[in-house]
């Protein structure tokens, strides 16, 4: 999982999902108090609706609860109480159809988790929602199961209608645990795809919710545009030269600091000097991007050898080193862990007919 930075500069979750996770942790025998300190989560209140923690730190809690439970992301829904949402999910409940609600929620997704991305995809007769994660550091399985289950969940609750989708994929492997989709979703998924989507028969998105309640509405719209107006001001010098090097890192070459500098339209010495200003490193920054992204790339079943190139390492031996000092343990073993863990990355079987195809 990416470590958990202390820079006020990380992107942050708000999710609900945070305290029942901390609930499931306790009810597996977790030790909590060290949990905490391995995390950074110090002594906050994580009840607090309005209390945020980075989204390594959110990432942190979703692998160990998947160590209880590998499915934890498709499960944990059965967790919430009547009531328990964030302010995005109250005002897309009061949406007069599905439709206005999966847009109102796919608009508002970053204010949950500022690594999300949920696009709504009229397709014909058919509609794709998708997730994905704006940041490829933290790319994982469990956030693009956890709210594809939510819009599922949202869908029929919302209408009380018994409603079937018209396909479903995930662009991570198949996992051991691939009978719980058809259990939750009704189908099978397709895995390893291009895009992490359920796509709904675009009639059932003319339903009408249940909760709809346009008065009460506007209030929680107030509240949540208010809060969207207060995040996009948050925009800082360290995200640039973040996705800067991201961008290098794409390219398969490990960054320079002129070179990014250049990019920004600064020197490499103001670049550095910036950096410090808000408590980070040049080299700090990138080694950790690299980090995070060789666990990504594991995760995805990409070989060592494909990793060290992509991440500007000489040779896949240098990578090697580098993993073992960074994570203590040897690639190989990571990847039994991985497997252990229940994200084997195994190939995956057509289950279904194309999810994607369009109608």
């Amino acid at each position: 999982m990416p470590s958990a930075s202390r820079n006020s500069d990380e992107p942050r979750a708000y999710s609900r999902a945070i305290p029942l996770l901390l609930e499931r942790l306790r009810r597996g025998g977790a030790d909590i108090g060290a949990l905490r300190r391995r995390l950074g989560l110090g002594t906050a209140d994580l009840d607090d609706p309005d209390t945020s923690i980075t989204a390594s730190q959110y990432i942190g809690l979703w692998a160990e609860a998947a160590r209880l439970d590998p499915a934890v992301a498709l499960h944990i829904g059965e967790d919430y109480r009547r009531g328990d949402m964030h302010v995005v999910g109250h005002a897309a409940a009061r949406s007069a159809t599905l439709a206005e609600a999966l847009a109102c929620w796919s608009r508002y997704a970053h204010l949950l988790c500022e690594i999300d991305e949920i696009t709504l995809e009229p397709q014909g007769s058919r509609t794709r929602l998708s997730y994905r994660s704006t940041h490829p550091a933290y790319d994982n399985p469990w956030l693009a199961e956890h709210y594809l289950a939510a819009a599922w969940r949202t869908a029929q609750t919302g209408t009380g209608r018994a409603l079937h989708l018209a396909g479903l994929c995930f662009r991570h492997p198949r996992p051991d645990y691939a009978a719980c989709y058809r259990e939750l979703f009704g189908l099978d998924a397709g895995f390893d795809a291009p895009v992490n989507a359920v796509i709904f028969h675009s009639a059932d998105l003319a339903l009408p919710m249940r909760g709809a309640d346009p008065y009460l509405q506007r209030f929680l719209l107030a509240e949540v545009e208010a809060r969207d107006a207060r995040s996009a001001r948050h925009t800082s010098f360290e995200r640039r030269v973040v996705e800067a090097v991201l961008r290098g890192f794409d390219q398969g070459a490990a960054p320079e600091a002129d070179a990014v500098a250049a990019a920004l339209g600064v020197t490499g010495s103001t670049l550095k000097r910036q950096l410090r200003q808000g408590g980070q490193g040049w080299r700090n920054l990138v080694e950790t991007l690299r980090r995070d992204l060789a666990e990504t790339y594991l995760r995805q079943g990409l070989s060592a050898t494909q990793i060290a190139y992509m991440l500007g390492f000489s040779e896949p031996a240098a990578f090697q080193h580098a993993f073992q000092r960074w994570f203590g343990i040897s690639v190989g073993g990571y990847r039994r862990a991985l497997a252990g863990a229940g994200l084997r990355e195994t190939a995956a079987g057509d289950s279904q007919d194309d999810p994607l195809r369009p109608a």
